[in-house]
């Protein structure tokens, strides 16, 4: 028990006694003792690097980690240097190992995003299939059909377009100068979608969309 009355365990990579059962985030060096992983050359993701390499990093420049925390502080006087603290006895075998599992860490993370960006694209391109078959059969089906068979592909691609949007593309399906043939259509979806516009910026982007039977998607 220290001098503020309260229990407390020395920091893995300080050695100051800054934890407790209720608090294992150290003031002093910003090591989050919570996720941090079992053995002292892991890599979690709370920290981003090892226990081994933290400490390492804190005993040769203990004011680095004010400049890398912010929240960083000199330790107090009742959280004085356990005296049976150590520094790790194999640092070197400790570093290299860190720096393997960084490694690995990267590797896993680089093929996880490349699984992620394969599976987006394989979703575009059955996006874009379901599109071009239901484009070829648009001026049969008439644009209410169209318009109810683009939304069901919308929704069943997850793809998350506005009605206004919806509108354009089926109109667009069915007569790609359907604004110039039938400019009442053109003032009706104007007119029935420029509520939800947001001001003039708004008004310009559907004019826009009208003129050129595009828009832009958010993200």
């Amino acid at each position: 028990m220290t001098e503020d009355g309260h229990e407390r365990e020395a920091c893995p990579v300080c050695g100051y006694l800054t934890m407790s059962y209720e608090d294992s985030w150290c003031d002093v060096c910003g090591w989050d003792g919570a996720l941090a992983r079992g053995e002292p050359w892991e890599i979690d993701d709370a920290n981003k690097q090892s226990l081994a390499e933290a400490q390492v990093a804190y005993l040769a420049d203990p004011s680095a980690a004010h400049s890398r925390f912010s929240y960083s502080r000199p330790p107090r006087p009742h959280e004085a240097r356990d005296p049976g603290w150590r520094p790790f006895a194999d640092t070197p075998g400790l570093l290299r190992r860190s720096a393997e599992a960084h490694r690995v860490r990267d590797a896993e993370h680089e093929a996880e995003m490349a699984a992620l960006v394969a599976e987006h694209e394989a979703e575009m391109a059955a996006f874009n299939a379901a599109l071009a078959r239901l484009r070829e059969k648009a001026q049969e089906l008439g644009y209410r059909e169209t318009h109810s068979r683009l939304r069901q592909i919308t929704r069943d691609h997850d793809m998350r377009f506005c009605a206004r949007h919806v509108a354009l593309m089926a109109r667009g399906m069915v007569d790609r100068s359907w604004v110039r043939h039938r400019p009442w259509l053109a003032a009706s979806w104007f007119m029935r979608h420029g509520r939800d516009a947001r001001g003039w910026r708004g008004l310009r982007a559907m004019v826009r969309e009208l003129r050129t039977g595009t828009f832009r998607t958010a993200g």
